[in-house]
């Protein structure tokens, strides 16, 4: 994903440009789509992605070992084995707050890993909510073997079961 300073017709945080508009080569009308005082049509309440959060090596380390000790209470609950499973924490995430990913490892699938925004380490609930909510993908992998579930009805049998919301996307406060 390539982010860009300039963002259809408006400068960085929403400041409006100087110079021609993007929707002619001779300048937009007041009134028309892309011209003054109009945003233009296309991405144009879109803003510019959060810089990457600044954590310490230890901040990491220590919220890896908190992920690790919670996983092994779920693998507990839920008899399954997720140590195979590689945990980061991800400074360059800013849209999402985690992932769960499946890797290619030869003809068949099996390298895991999940990823957590250092963005929600602060805050307690949505961190546990967020490292649930990974952790029910996984399950649901790990039972099942297919990787083509999404959020769909088994997915949110197993947020239910290690005690998440089943929710896809959840609105944030605005940084």
């Amino acid at each position: 994903m390539v982010h860009t300073l300039s963002l259809f017709g408006k400068g960085l945080f929403g400041l409006p440009q100087r110079g021609r508009s993007r929707s002619s080569g001779r300048g937009a009308k007041p009134g028309k789509a892309g011209g003054p005082g109009r945003p233009s049509s296309r991405r144009s309440s879109r803003r510019p992605p959060a810089p990457p959060v600044s954590v310490t090596k230890e901040e990491k380390e220590r919220a890896i070992a908190l992920i690790r000790e919670e996983y092994r209470r779920l693998d507990a609950l839920c008899g399954v084995d997720s140590s195979s499973c590689s945990v980061r924490i991800s400074t360059r995430m800013v849209r999402r707050l985690g992932t769960f990913t499946l890797r290619r490892e030869g003809a068949s699938w099996g390298g895991m890993e999940i990823a957590v925004s250092a963005r929600i380490l602060g805050d307690a609930g949505l961190f546990t909510d967020v490292i649930r909510h990974e952790y029910a993908h996984m399950l649901v992998y790990l039972r099942d073997g297919s990787v083509r579930h999404g959020h769909d009805r088994v997915w949110k049998a197993a947020c239910l079961e290690v005690g998440c919301e089943p929710m896809a996307t959840r609105k944030l406060l605005p940084r």
